[in-house]
């Protein structure tokens, strides 16, 4: 499935959605414009009790870029009376596998493929990023919550404790019993306090008459400088509990889940219907 979003209204666009598993209970979802529309939606729900007792603790990430000292959004996000316009950035959605954003600002070219490692509650995001002629640098700054995933988290002040260690970020919200991990393979991981977003808008909750708001934790953000006419791929990983992550290849993770998917198809029923095979890989 690929879809030109030059050609989709916002109406259209923001109601479909995607979803990727990680064969434990645990899911990564959200819309083809990369804006939580559920209080489901995140980029990181996983389950303390395989497979049930699933928690979101990783919302999204927020990106945005800035070349010769102008910032430009790669996020959308949606408050009750104001919509982030990241996607007028995005040219391209695509989902087979995986899903993958591909955006364009300023002859930037940035590519956005996110990923559950089969078996494991880790979660992948990958850049392969084609610079243009000027000195550009991306931000990357993941929402971060602690909740049952049919909960929110409505006017939540968060307590925040993180060990930093390089790139490798170990996150105690509120006490909680279970950590979360975060790495990126470049850049510089940058602290922030008393930090958070405030009162995010769910309007498919809103349409079933229920709690439709939350706030989540910003802890920090990394940013990685990107030089003129260079090619960059970078991998952002979101972990429960496992701090391995800082090894993680998110090319290779990328592969094995393309590999995995084919081996499914190929030795199901599917593989001689293409439109079967497609409804398999999608879902």
């Amino acid at each position: 499935m690929k879809k030109n979003l030059k050609k989709m209204n916002f109406e259209n666009a923001i109601e479909k959605e995607w979803v990727v598993t990680n064969g434990l209970g645990g899911f990564a979802s959200s819309t083809i414009l990369g804006a939580n529309t559920r209080k489901y939606h995140g980029l990181l729900v996983a389950p303390f009790n395989a497979p049930g007792d699933r928690h979101l603790l990783v919302s999204k990430v927020d990106e945005s870029i800035k070349v010769g000292g102008k910032t430009h959004i790669l996020y959308t996000n949606m408050c009750r009376n104001n919509i982030s316009q990241g996607y007028k950035n995005l040219v391209e959605f695509e989902k087979e596998e995986y899903p993958i954003f591909r955006y364009e600002v300023e002859g930037i070219l940035i590519e956005k493929s996110i990923c559950m490692e089969h078996g494991k509650n880790v979660t992948v995001v990958v850049y392969n990023i084609k610079n243009g002629e000027k000195k550009a640098t991306l931000k990357i700054t993941p929402l971060l919550n602690y909740r049952n995933f049919h909960a929110t988290s409505l006017n939540r002040k968060f307590s925040i404790k993180q060990i930093v260690k390089d790139n490798l970020v170990n996150i105690q919200l509120d006490k909680a019993k279970h950590h979360i991990f975060m790495n990126c393979s470049d850049g510089k991981y940058k602290e922030v306090e008393h930090d958070s977003f405030k009162n995010m808008f769910y309007f498919e909750e809103e349409k079933r008459g229920l709690s439709d708001q939350e706030n989540h934790a910003i802890a920090g953000y990394y940013e990685i400088e990107i030089e003129p006419n260079e090619e960059k791929v970078i991998t952002f990983s979101c972990s429960l509990d496992d701090e391995s992550i800082q090894k993680k290849d998110g090319i290779k993770i990328l592969n094995r889940e393309k590999n995995r998917i084919k081996k499914l198809i190929d030795n199901s029923d599917f593989s001689n219907d293409d439109e079967l095979a497609k409804t398999y890989m999608i879902a």
